[in-house]
């Protein structure tokens, strides 16, 4: 399966970088006189087994985007690194990187992919969306949570709302969160109210779309004066 071999890729970059010190690292340079480096193809890291894939990748990803390695400088070679753990845990549909990928649902990455997906630079969002159902489940469990005390952000909302209805469509989507906010209370309810909303008004992480078929309204033209009768001609 492809998906495997970019998880060796993956999984011999990670341990690459994992091996150097960041202080050795050298920054991004400018992106005019940015050159790809080649990545390292030392497979000898590589599991056989799902599990232990993405035990690793997790692993991997989880300690890179602690907030004290976020601020440091990264090569090229650590970005595609990241991103591509990030996107390889979608693949391989790992439910158990659900929370940390809602946890960093709102990140941007630099993304050196060549890849033509709308949501490119947006891992952790199609990460989510690779694995399913599963992240829709846990995005409604984490609104409807009691111990929430205060509203989400909308930015988050419209990254919700681009997750559900990227898995369930328009109608599934909207049908399972008004179940979910009949069964909500407090700041949990508030919460799926306000996703509902965003839901209905279309909107996502690219705000809201154009429909395709949609043409500006044209004002009529004023209608024609009515004829005045002649008058009659005096006798």
């Amino acid at each position: 399966m492809p998906f495997l071999k970019q998880t060796a890729v993956a999984l011999a970059l990670a341990v690459a970088i994992s091996a150097v010190p960041v202080a050795a690292q050298a920054p991004v340079a400018p992106l005019k006189n940015a050159v790809m480096p080649a990545p390292p193809l030392d497979l000898a890291g590589m599991s056989k087994t799902r599990s232990e894939n993405i035990i690793k990748l997790l692993s991997f990803a989880q300690e890179q985007m602690k907030p004290e390695e976020r601020q440091k400088p990264k090569s090229l070679t650590a970005h595609m690194a990241l991103t591509s753990s990030i996107r390889l845990l979608g693949e391989y549909k790992a439910t158990e990187a659900i929370d940390f990928l809602l946890d960093n649902v709102s990140e941007t990455f630099f993304d050196v992919s060549l890849s033509l997906n709308s949501l490119m630079g947006r891992p952790t969002v199609q990460a989510l969306v690779n694995i399913g159902a599963p992240s829709v489940r846990r995005i409604i469990e984490r609104l409807q949570n009691p111990l929430q005390k205060s509203e989400v952000d909308e930015r988050q909302l419209r990254e919700f709302a681009t997750i559900i209805r990227q898995v369930d469509g328009n109608e599934v989507g909207l049908f399972r969160l008004q179940q979910a906010a009949k069964n909500a209370e407090g700041t949990g309810k508030v919460n799926l109210l306000n996703l509902i909303e965003i839901y209905n008004r279309n909107e996502s992480i690219f705000g809201v779309p154009t429909k395709p078929n949609q043409v500006p309204a044209v004002p009529a033209p004023p209608a024609a004066p009515a004829p005045v009768a002649p008058t009659a001609n005096p006798q």
